[in-house]
């Protein structure tokens, strides 16, 4: 995944703005997932780019 965003950073991101990775371990807890998630965009204000 880290040699992905690598390339993808290195070719000028995404709509040009670079892609941050945010990993979580949540085992295989789904609702853990979903709960990440909405910290991120919800308490956190992470948004895609702008297009």
């Amino acid at each position: 995944m880290q040699s992905a965003i690598d390339a993808i950073n290195k070719s000028g991101g995404v709509a040009g703005h670079p892609i941050q990775p945010v990993i979580v371990d949540a085992k295989p807890d789904f609702s853990l997932y979903a709960e990440k998630a909405e910290e991120r965009i919800i308490r956190e204000k992470v948004t895609p780019p702008p297009r």
